[in-house]
């Protein structure tokens, strides 16, 4: 009774660091998992000519932050379990992909000094270049950003002005290629109308 009881106190706080936890877990498994199986690249032809921009990894990072937001805007608890199922739907879906169909992204050599740089270097660091079609920063943004609309507009319309940024981050720091961007697009958006829209559950 007594853990019934601080779960219900706590439900939000639970499900939230459920969401960051099997991210976490799905996330860094298969990005190890997949170092030295045969992998895919996915560069179109005009990605060559994309410049590798590290100031842009300041959205990149930001995505960890726009993907939580819901958390602090949902007061109803039926519906943030609703947007929790949404997010783990994303999630799982995306690592089935990453394990059956494993993509890798050719980084560049980080040369020189700088803030930007050194926050480049370290997101290189902490995950191997895999878990790329379809990006998650992408299509766990583009849920937050529905979702957010769906209960503050005006909150909803500045994630959507940083989901751009937050996309064409991942090129810019040559984190994903474009169709990763595209398909996470469409993922978010499916999740969305799968919970949110049709209401499965």
């Amino acid at each position: 009774m007594r853990f019934l009881s601080l779960y219900k106190r706590y439900e939000k706080e639970l499900l939230l660091f459920l969401v960051v936890i099997v991210w976490a877990l799905c996330y860094f498994s298969i990005n190890n998992f997949s170092e030295g199986r045969e992998t895919h690249i996915l560069a179109l032809g005009f990605e060559k000519n994309i410049p590798f921009i590290p100031a842009f990894i300041v959205f990149y990072v930001l995505a960890y932050i726009v993907v939580i937001i819901p958390y602090f805007i949902i007061r109803d608890k039926k519906d943030y379990r609703k947007a929790v199922l949404a997010y783990l739907f994303v999630i799982f879906f995306s690592s089935i992909i990453y394990l059956i169909y494993p993509v890798k992204t050719i980084r560049p050599d980080i040369e020189g000094n700088g803030f930007f740089l050194s926050i480049v270097a370290l997101v290189y660091s902490v995950a191997k270049p895999y878990n790329l079609f379809p990006s998650l920063h992408v299509s766990l943004s583009t849920l937050s950003a529905l979702v957010s609309f769906k209960y503050n507009k005006r909150i909803g319309y500045v994630l959507f002005v940083l989901l751009f940024f937050i996309s064409i981050s991942t090129l810019f720091v040559k984190q994903h290629y474009f169709i990763d961007i595209i398909a996470a697009l469409a993922l978010g958006f499916f999740s969305y109308y799968l919970f949110f829209v049709r209401k499965i559950v």
